[in-house]
């Protein structure tokens, strides 16, 4: 009589519940160093997509004020001006371009969490707010209608051969943050922690520019 032979269909294969644990584990560590990465990479996208944006805007003030013989003006809308509770938030989020005693493009807004930085100061720029009444620099225009009462807005003017009136080259800073905002009162800029900071810098003589990143220290 043969001995009976056990049969290996019996056996159950699988994972124990320590190796589940395990296998459970690595997942989340894995997602706790992917989420960060994938957030920064929608930060960044924002605040390039804007600034390819804005150096549209310029191309097309410059190119207006060569071709039209009419000086133009990109115009930024800060945080000091009188607003109402429906132009409010425009305060350091939007830009327009101003020619002749019309807007010639409707107001573009940043996307959200992206403004303009009025106080950032790197060591090799110098920042378009930073200048007070610098030659070029501000300009009233009626504010935020072609119909509205004038206001003096912060602007890079562009002459018809194309350069600036600018004393000195200027850059446009772009950062990561936000503007408060109740009703018609705006706020300070509050800025987001590890903010990126990209700079439009505008040469005075040409009234063409570059496109930097610097860090938020001012290197």
């Amino acid at each position: 009589m043969q001995p009976a032979t056990q049969n290996s269909s019996n056996h159950r294969s699988g994972f124990t519940l320590i190796e589940l644990m395990v296998v459970v584990g690595l997942m989340g560590l894995l997602l706790a160093f992917a989420i960060p990465a994938f957030q920064g990479i929608g930060r960044s996208a924002g605040i390039n997509a804007a600034v390819q944006e804005l150096r549209t805007t310029v191309s097309l003030a410059r190119q207006w004020a060569i071709t039209q013989r009419q000086s133009a003006f990109v115009v930024f809308p800060d945080e000091l001006l009188t607003y109402t509770e429906e132009s409010a938030p425009k305060a350091l989020r939007a830009y327009s371009v101003f020619s002749g005693d019309e807007y010639i493009k409707g107001w573009t807004f940043l996307p959200q969490n992206v403004i303009f930085d009025p106080v950032f100061e790197p060591q090799a720029a110098v920042n378009l707010w930073s200048t007070g009444s610098d030659t070029g620099t501000l300009t009233d225009v009626p504010f935020p209608l072609n119909d509205s009462g004038q206001q003096e807005l912060r602007s890079v003017e562009f002459r018809t051969r194309g350069n600036t009136r600018f004393t000195a080259n200027k850059t446009i800073f772009l950062t990561e943050g936000f503007v408060p905002v109740t009703g018609a009162s705006v706020g300070d800029p509050v800025f987001l922690p590890g903010r990126m900071v990209i700079g439009l810098n505008i040469w005075r003589d040409t009234g063409l520019y570059r496109i930097r990143e610097y860090d938020s220290s001012g290197l």
